[in-house]
């Protein structure tokens, strides 16, 4: 990832969570212009159906978890989803699955994080060694803010779907998510 400091020195960033308020603002990305976003992975298929896609799509869980959630709740098959990342970044924790790695066919840079899996370094080759961590205050949100600040550099940050909340139609989720069907 060190490849990519600086990388919007003295210029916004657009942080992008999978909160209930994105499918309400996320169409806004459209006239972004020059400004750096970094979404969540878990949105990879909401911004791509709407034509929004993120600069650098972060990944931070380790499980096999992070496959299904490129796809889940989208309007495409899982297969043309993984064709769209052809042209896509990818900010991966070093212990991402490697199954999403296989998938992934665009770019992907590396962080490592306060809990580090060295074992996963067996699995990338040539894997760029960079020591310093990327504090996430566990969530994927928080690294994607801790990345555009402390290593691409961005003066100022705006959010958008960070709402850490339940909406007012009890969903966590911009979209209709597995996840809201089993906790809201």
């Amino acid at each position: 990832m060190g490849k990519l400091f600086d990388h919007c020195r003295q210029k916004p960033a657009i942080v992008i969570g999978s909160g209930p308020s994105l499918k309400y603002n996320a169409h806004e990305l459209k006239d972004k212009q020059d400004i750096t976003t970094l979404s969540c992975l878990h949105n990879f298929h909401f911004l791509e159906d709407i034509g929004c896609p993120a600069d650098f799509y972060v990944t931070l869980d380790a499980g096999d978890i992070t496959i299904e959630e490129v796809y889940e709740g989208g309007s495409k098959s899982e297969d043309e989803y993984w064709a769209l990342t052809k042209n896509r970044k990818l900010i991966a924790y070093i212990a991402t699955s490697p199954k999403l790695l296989e998938k992934w066919q665009g770019e992907v840079y590396f962080y490592n994080a306060p809990v580090p899996d060295t074992d996963f370094m067996t699995y990338v080759e040539n894997i760029e060694r960079f020591n310093t961590y990327v504090s996430n205050g566990g969530n994927v949100l928080g690294a994607c803010l801790y990345i555009a600040k402390a290593f691409f550099g961005a003066s100022s940050i705006g959010f958008l779907g960070a709402d850490f909340a339940f909406g007012y139609d009890k969903k966590f989720h911009g979209w209709d998510s597995k996840y809201d069907s089993k906790m809201g």
